[in-house]
């Protein structure tokens, strides 16, 4: 399950850091060049970052946690 957790926030890290890299052969370069798509893949970057952190939290063992 740590790998579940690890194959989500690796490519995450790349769509926050790097957005135009990360959605260019998904979304075409031109697509991918465009500043509200760039800020589109960061916030699915940053979503896949929280789940990611929560899967390896969670697996952890890591308990007592108030949401």
């Amino acid at each position: 399950m740590g790998v579940l957790g690890a194959g989500r926030v690796l490519p995450a890290s790349v769509l926050v850091a790097l957005p135009e890299l990360g959605s260019r052969q998904w979304l075409g370069e031109e697509t991918a060049s465009l500043p509200g798509t760039q800020v589109a893949v960061r916030a699915l970057g940053i979503r896949d970052l929280i789940l990611g952190f929560l899967v390896l939290f969670v697996i952890g063992g890591m308990t007592g946690v108030m949401i």
